[in-house]
């Protein structure tokens, strides 16, 4: 069952990854992402499901194995990138914007971002990737109304 839970929380392994696993785990998120139904409720739906199972899974494997924040674990990526993404169209440049805005965020931890990141348990493994998320959410809202209503 470890093995099972480990898959998951690293993405299908992508949190193993020598070089940037959490770059690496945003990608195989959006390719999920990119391929699931354009559909908000669906989109939702993923969402949430991941987000529960990412919360016990990951309680679980840090209170049994005694650690922290690993690095292989990639899944908080997922959802951090996946977030903008249930109110924004699932749009190839909005896709690429998305993820560059995220690792920007998640990298820097930048405007209370750290913060988060300090909580205990899974909350804080996860959180400061959910608001890595939703300050990405925010500029990408106002990208597209800048290019709706400026015309860039």
């Amino acid at each position: 069952m470890d093995k099972v839970i480990l898959l998951f929380l690293s993405w299908c392994g992508l949190g193993f990854m020598p070089k940037a696993p959490g770059t690496w785990g945003s990608i195989g998120g959006l390719i999920v992402l990119f391929l699931l139904p354009r559909d908000f409720a669906f989109v939702l739906i993923y969402f949430l499901i991941i987000l529960l199972l990412s919360y016990f899974l990951t309680e679980y494997h840090i209170t049994s194995k005694k650690i922290k924040d690993p690095q292989y674990i990639v899944i908080d990526e997922v959802l951090g990138v996946t977030l903008p993404f249930i109110f924004i169209p699932v749009r190839l440049d909005l896709l690429l914007l998305g993820f560059f805005l995220f690792r920007f965020f998640d990298i820097l931890k930048p405007l209370g971002i750290k913060w988060f990141e300090k909580l205990p348990g899974a909350i804080g493994v996860i959180a400061d990737d959910l608001i890595a998320g939703l300050y990405s959410l925010v500029i990408l809202i106002i990208y597209i109304q800048l290019r709706y209503f400026v015309g860039i």
